[in-house]
């Protein structure tokens, strides 16, 4: 068997912190997204609707102003609040973490990848994986539905993505 392509690395917080948010971005269902920008839409539109056309009591207007509120929240939702929540979160588990996260070694060879660290060893062939997700600063190597590893791209030669292109079918491949 061929020694394979290696390369060690130390995850940094912006590693960490944009994996936390392609895993997000790759969980989180494009439909919750549009239910959620369309209720959201039609809460603001029929609140301020409401508000020019129709004047009511203090208690009429407070719902109304609640009901547009609601709605901004409910378009930002996907894109500015969850992500910043998720942001904020990666960065504090990091920071705690930070004496414990070591340093890692990946090898990829024709047939298998082989992921280390201090406390850790990893050996997967082709078949042993679920699939992989590839994102614009992450790789997450799946080997069931909800358990992943992942490997920053800046970390991967040119050479072990060719490699990793060779071990896994295109199929297994999802692009995030």
């Amino acid at each position: 068997m061929k020694q394979g392509s290696v390369s060690s690395f130390l995850i940094t917080e912006k590693d960490y912190v944009n994996m936390s948010l392609e895993r997000l971005k790759y969980i989180t269902p494009t439909a919750n997204k549009i239910f959620l920008t369309a209720a959201g839409m039609l809460a603001i539109v029929t609140g301020s609707s409401l508000f020019i056309f129709y004047r009511g009591g203090v208690f009429f207007i407070i719902c109304q102003l609640i009901l547009i509120v609601a709605g901004l929240y409910m378009v930002s939702y996907s894109d500015v609040i969850n992500p910043y929540i998720t942001r904020t979160a990666a960065v504090k588990y990091y920071r705690y973490y930070q004496k414990s996260i070591f340093s890692k070694t990946v090898i990829i060879s024709d047939d298998t990848i082989k992921i280390r660290d201090e406390s850790h060893s990893l050996v997967l062939t082709g078949d042993m994986i679920f699939h992989i997700a590839e994102g614009k600063y992450t790789i997450f190597i799946y080997t069931d539905p909800g358990e992943f590893t992942f490997i920053p791209k800046r970390a991967m030669s040119e050479e072990q993505m060719d490699l990793l292109k060779k071990l896994i079918p295109e199929d297994k491949v999802v692009r995030i």
